[in-house]
């Protein structure tokens, strides 16, 4: 299940498909937590525009996590983040707890999360359904 504490995610190549723009849809969502690769979660995470922000509310078996989040992208080598915006393929998340993490979302997501004094990284994917 996923941890309420995420402190940060590692940034990885988006999956192979194309750098498609605007975050804004629904995603099946799949991973395992930091030290237990055993310990896998599957579940759907949705993405909505709320004026300037993103809502973002991720459902894993019945459990209901929620965050906020700007949109950004990543120009050259620099992560450019701000109001939402249809050309977003990255998404800085502020979870409801406060910690805030970084997504790169071009038609899906794969990369690494941690929590705060773990020793070792999860995994989570994001393949977008619609």
């Amino acid at each position: 299940m996923r941890a309420l504490a995420l402190a940060a995610a590692l940034l990885a190549p988006a999956l192979a498909a194309p750098a498609l723009a605007d975050p804004v849809g629904t995603y099946l969502v799949g991973g395992s937590n930091p030290g237990a690769p055993e310990a896998t979660y599957e579940g759907t995470v949705e993405v909505v525009r709320a004026g300037p922000l993103y809502e973002v509310t991720w459902t894993i078996d019945e459990t209901v996590y929620h965050g906020t989040a700007m949109g950004g992208r990543v120009i050259g080598e620099r992560f450019v983040i701000g109001p939402a915006s249809e050309a977003d393929t990255v998404l800085a998340i502020a979870w409801e707890d406060g910690t805030v993490v970084m997504y790169a979302v071009p038609g899906g997501f794969a990369g690494e999360w941690i929590i705060p004094g773990s020793t070792a990284m999860g995994q989570e994917t994001w393949q977008r359904l619609e």
